[in-house]
Parts: structure tokens; C-alpha cells; sequence
């Protein structure tokens, strides 16, 4: 998925580097839900720890990524939904995800599950440009 502002990657991630991240996180009891539309990805979405300290065992960041050509037809949501679940049932308290500022569809879309409080972290990560609000 050429996404790379939500990636924060400075490559497009090959397939492989993209399954073995799938199978890091599931090793760790975390969660994968990938979403089709006949047998072709249309979307992703995927939690894991969010510090690798004690005090934050119940706190994850998530990421939910669609297919551009499929927003707006209910896949983000439903992959959403299935991940706040998945959250509940392993006893997760804090969700958290990181913006870039820019992307307002993405902050938009975290809207609509009131999970949406922020601070801006500036210049946090080097992008193609100057430097990114998060």
C-alpha cells in the first residue's frame, strides 16, 4: 500500500517486509484483520505494544490503513470496530494512534469513535519535507 506519510516509511514495504511485520505482531498475541474484496486487500488494520515498559502494558497503538479507491465504502469502520474488540476482550484500556496533522481524513475517521484526544508533537519525525506534526 504506497501510503507513505501513513506508514512513515522512507521505502514502500515489499510484500515480505510487510508479512513478516504481520507475523511479528502476531507472535506477541496481537492482532492482524485484513479486509477483501474478492481475495484482493483492500485494507489492514493492526495493534501492538505502545512502550516497551510495564506501566504501559495496557496501552497499544493501532493503525488501520484502506485501500485510497476504497475509502468512504465502511471498511476503516469495520476494521475499527473489530480491533476496539479484540482490544476489550484482551483487557487493553488505552488505544492510541498517531497522526500526521495533515492527514484530517485520519482524524476525521478517529473522530467518529470518540477515541480522539491529542497534543501535537512537532517536527517528531523527518518526512520527505521538513518535518511532520504529529
Amino acid at each position: 500500500m504506497p501510503i507513505q506519510t501513513a506508514l512513515y516509511d522512507y521505502d514502500l514495504r515489499t510484500l515480505e517486509q510487510q508479512q513478516a511485520l504481520f507475523e511479528e505482531k502476531l507472535a506477541k498475541g496481537f492482532p492482524i484483520i485484513v479486509a477483501t474484496i474478492e481475495e484482493r486487500v483492500v485494507g489492514f488494520g493492526y495493534y501492538s505494544e505502545f512502550r516497551f515498559r510495564e506501566a504501559y502494558k495496557f496501552t497499544v497503538e493501532h493503525s488501520v490503513y484502506v485501500m485510497p479507491n476504497e475509502h468512504g465504502k465502511g471498511i476503516g469502520r469495520l476494521i475499527m470496530q473489530s480491533l476496539i474488540a479484540l482490544a476489550k476482550k484482551q483487557k487493553l484500556h488505552t488505544m492510541i494512534a498517531v497522526i500526521d496533522s495533515e492527514n484530517q481524513n485520519s482524524v476525521a475517521f478517529h473522530k467518529q469513535f470518540d477515541l480522539l484526544q491529542w497534543e501535537l508533537l512537532k517536527k517528531a519525525v523527518i518526512s520527505l519535507s521538513d518535518g511532520c506534526t504529529l
